[in-house]
C-alpha cells in the first residue's frame, strides 16, 4: 500500500478496481477497504515542473479522514516530504 485516498474522483481514470470490504483499524474504528487504484501526484523538481510519482497501489477508503502517502514509499526512491510546503521534494 502506497496511499490512502478517500474520493475516487483523485484516482487515476480507468484504474480503480473495487474490492470485497476488507477492514482497516483506525484508531478504536473500523473502516473499509472499498477497492485499489493507481495515482499521479505532483513533485516539486525544479528542473521538470510537470514531474509526477507514480502510486501503484492505491487504497480507497470512504470516510477516511485524510490523504496519506507513506514515507517509506518516497524515501525508498529518494524523495521526501516538505512539511512547510506540503509538497513532495
Amino acid at each position: 500500500m502506497d496511499y490512502i485516498i478517500n474520493n475516487v474522483n483523485n484516482l487515476l481514470s480507468g484504474t480503480f478496481r473495487p474490492y470485497k470490504p476488507e477492514p482497516f483499524f483506525v484508531g478504536d474504528r473500523i473502516l473499509y477497504i472499498q477497492g485499489y487504484s493507481k495515482r499521479h501526484l505532483l513533485i516539486d523538481h525544479r528542473y521538470d515542473p510537470k514531474a509526477l510519482f507514480h502510486l501503484r497501489e492505491v487504497v480507497y477508503m470512504f470516510n477516511f479522514i485524510t490523504n496519506v502517502v507513506f514515507y517509506k514509499c518516497l524515501k525508498t526512491v529518494g524523495y521526501r516530504l516538505d512539511d512547510e510546503y506540503n509538497v513532495i521534494i
